[in-house]
């Protein structure tokens, strides 16, 4: 799969869908047993080619997945699942401050404001606050509050645990 070359950074997008299985433990009015999370992350990969950038960011990805599973605040275990490395971008120099690690470019019609244009290609300015507050369905359990008739776990706790500081109740 490698070939001898030099070596140059890639940057490279990545997709991931968080989905909240099994039933609720317990529930609050922001429960949408509908919602799912999609992550798009620009990883920075040194490889020799835009296929050895695309396969390590594949492995990359199967670790991150991997690490990711939590408990959301309604006690649902919240799986990831890669969607594959979806596009490599060649980076032409070394990164550093104000480095360009990811470019897209898409065709689009004169008649097409810039305004349509930002929004196709970026998503709104800002998601509606209900929007925002459905992100608990996947949010991990110990960096937010817990739905009622939902405990956290001793490992949860430690999470939430100020380091070298002490629990009170």
């Amino acid at each position: 799969m490698y070939t001898k070359g030099v070596w140059k950074w890639f940057g490279v997008k990545t997709l991931f869908r968080a989905v909240p299985t099994g039933n609720p433990l317990g529930r609050d009015p922001l429960y949408d047993p509908e919602v799912t999370l999609v992550e798009e992350r620009v990883l920075i990969i040194r490889a020799r080619s835009h296929n050895e950038a695309l396969h390590k960011a594949k492995r990359e990805a199967a670790r991150y997945c991997k690490a990711a599973p939590h408990r959301n605040p309604y006690g649902q275990r919240v799986a990831v699942r890669s969607l594959s490395p979806t596009d490599s971008f060649e980076l032409f120099s070394a990164p550093a401050s104000g480095s360009e690690v990811y470019s897209r470019t898409e065709v689009v019609p004169r008649s097409v404001s810039d305004s349509a244009c930002a929004t196709r290609m970026l998503g709104p300015k800002q998601e509606k606050a209900s929007v925002h507050a459905s992100r608990r369905n996947v949010l991990d359990i110990a960096f937010s509050k817990p739905a009622p008739g939902v405990s956290l776990t001793p490992a949860e706790l430690r999470l939430r645990t100020p380091r070298g500081g002490s629990r009170t109740r």
